[in-house]
């Protein structure tokens, strides 16, 4: 399972960030595949031919290989089960439970499914264009599929010390994209200065500083503001 994952994460490399790849376990590494190809996961069968007229498929495709891959949720269920056999401590674990043929019977079910996906020729599913910024906050590089844009989902530093949620949104013609730090601005207590703290953090109890004058300050309540929808009616030419 291993193996088969971090060679999908090779083929995947130029997508996502290299300083985090090396620590991930595949569960971890197909979930976040997934933020930016949703069909990551996902088995296909890929064909090529030329179109004999622009957008229609052309009547002559050829067979150029297919994709199959570990499942997500299938991934999680088994791979720290399959371990589990492989610990020194194997009486406190749960596996301990299991018979000798249940062992086997399990563990054949596993091999049959990892043998399954080893009959793809396609290593590699991705097909997402993606776009990369630089997190304000931890100085790692952000890489999000374009996929992940026009879906609206949130956009999350991969940085597990960091996690800084973002905005973004692809420009009008869809070639750019542009990002902001999800962040509410308060004015300095002391000095007015306008000081941002990240949404994510906003809670009762709450500090953070003034950059300018150094003031402390911490959040004590919480407060909406609000204002009524007046519709003009339009007048009839």
């Amino acid at each position: 399972m291993e193996a088969i994952t971090y060679e999908k994460l090779e083929a995947s490399a130029k997508h996502i960030p290299p300083d985090i790849i090396d620590k991930w376990q595949p569960p971890q590494a197909v979930k976040a595949l997934l933020e930016h190809e949703p069909k990551t996961d996902k088995g296909f069968v890929l064909y090529t031919g030329i179109e004999e007229e622009y957008g229609v498929p052309s009547n002559n495709m050829q067979f150029v290989g297919e994709h199959k891959a570990f499942n997500l949720g299938w991934l999680r269920k088994h791979y720290n089960k399959v371990g589990g056999f492989l610990h020194f401590f194997y009486k406190r674990s749960k596996n301990a439970k299991l018979s000798i043929e249940e062992i086997k019977s399990y563990l054949k079910e596993v091999s049959e499914e990892v043998g399954e996906v080893l009959k793809g020729n396609i290593t590699g599913g991705w097909l997402d264009e993606v776009f990369q910024f630089t997190c304000s906050q931890c100085s790692k590089t952000i890489i999000v599929g374009k996929h992940t844009l026009e879906s609206g989902r949130d956009i999350v530093c991969q940085n597990d010390n960091c996690r800084a949620e973002y905005y973004g949104r692809l420009d009008p013609k869809g070639l750019d994209a542009l990002f902001e730090l999800k962040v509410t601005v308060f004015d300095c207590a002391q000095c007015s200065a306008e000081i941002p703290a990240e949404n994510r953090k906003l809670k009762i109890g709450y500090s953070f500083k003034c950059g300018k004058c150094g003031t402390n300050h911490e959040l004590v309540q919480k407060q909406w503001g609000y204002k009524a929808e007046i519709e003009v009616e339009s007048e009839e030419s």
